[in-house]
């Protein structure tokens, strides 16, 4: 099964998700980091994208197939 299309992969995108898309609101700025950051924190955690923030999960050499999948996850997650 190819595991981009399994939900319980970090490599798994909802519908609806786009780099723009805003998860965390407010929006970070200088008075409220902590705020922010446990909201953003908490987001990540339950769309299974921790692990890219942490860098539990490197990225795969581009011959790896997964490679595709964890670029995809991966700008999200900037983005």
């Amino acid at each position: 099964m190819d595991s981009s299309q399994n939900p319980a992969s970090p490599y798994y995108l909802y519908l609806g998700e786009s780099p723009g898309m805003i998860i965390v609101t407010p929006t970070l700025d200088e008075s409220n980091y902590y705020t922010w950051s446990c909201a953003m924190n908490r987001v990540l955690l339950s769309k299974n994208k921790i692990k890219f923030v942490n860098d539990k999960i490197k990225e795969p050499t581009r011959v790896d197939p997964l490679h595709n999948a964890w670029e995809r996850c991966n700008l999200m997650v900037i983005s």
